[in-house]
């Protein structure tokens, strides 16, 4: 069970207004990018191979106070979807790939979010019938997303791209490129194996401890799955040498201790990681 503040919306409630028309940005066009009141949002490409297949992006540029969502969006709120409509012959796409998100207070609450300008890279692969699918080809998506400030707002568009990209708009494909760069760049990669990460349960608490192969310093957990964590709980953290210990806060809806927590430990110097530690006690 999610909580919401006055004057934001549940995904029930915010799916009504968009049925409604009070919300809604979707062109039977595809058009590659659509503007709201609230945000920008565009699908960009990081490739210049017509040979194969390319990176894509869903980019979000949100006005400043405005946020979307992470994988798990914490208290409230939800994270964008995207389906395929369209594919060239041979192609599949893959799931989102998440950057590190940011602990976004909201009154008592606290979501897992990004602001600013953000974006989301997705992986296409190829099949060899696929790599020389006919020039002009066309990617389309559907699109929904929840932007959230001291009110949530629900959006969709149907966007579109052809591959390879359209003349008029190759020239910027190496900012694209750039941006999703340095969007995969913030992707955290599993922990290294050598480190050693465990976690232990009681009935108020998980204490998650991250053993590395050097001296670690503070940082945050961002747990991936729901209902886990009191996401809005302060977390502490202490750090011995190479050992960081977070203890996490449960959450009261959990009936059942998981047998691993998984999440994202970002630290304060900047590097982050996707672990799983498995659970003991309970």
């Amino acid at each position: 069970m999610r909580r919401s503040l006055p004057g934001t919306c549940s995904l029930a409630v915010c799916a009504l207004l968009a049925s409604c028309g009070l919300v809604e940005a979707q062109s039977a066009a595809a058009p590659r990018a659509v503007t709201t009141p609230h945000a920008t949002v565009e699908l960009i490409v990081a490739s210049t191979q017509p040979s194969a297949p390319p990176t894509l992006g869903l980019r979000f540029r949100l006005q400043p106070g405005w946020h979307v969502y992470w994988r798990n969006p914490g208290d409230s709120g939800g994270p964008p979807t995207i389906r395929w409509v369209q594919l060239p012959q041979g192609w599949t796409a893959g799931e989102f790939e998440w950057p590190v998100p940011e602990r976004i207070p909201l009154g008592p609450l606290v979501n897992y979010g990004y602001t600013g300008d953000v974006v989301l890279p997705v992986a296409m692969t190829a099949t060899r019938a696929g790599r020389s699918s006919a020039p002009g080809s066309a990617i389309v998506a559907d699109v929904r997303w929840l932007a959230c400030h001291d009110v949530c707002v629900p959006g969709k568009a149907t966007l579109g791209v052809t591959w390879p990209v359209a003349e008029a708009e190759r020239g910027r494909i190496a900012e694209w490129s750039r941006l999703i760069g340095e969007a995969r760049r913030r992707v955290p990669p599993k922990v290294p194996p050598s480190w050693r990460v465990t976690a232990r349960a009681d009935r108020e608490a998980f204490v998650v401890s991250i053993r590395a192969d050097g001296t670690v310093g503070r940082g945050t957990f961002f747990p991936i799955d729901e209902g886990q964590v009191d996401e809005s709980a302060p977390q502490k953290v202490d750090v011995v040498g190479r050992e960081a210990r977070f203890t996490l806060r449960r959450s009261d809806l959990l009936t059942t201790t998981p047998k691993v927590l998984r999440g994202v430990v970002r630290f304060d110097s900047g590097t982050a990681y996707e672990v799983a530690a498995p659970v003991t006690g309970g």
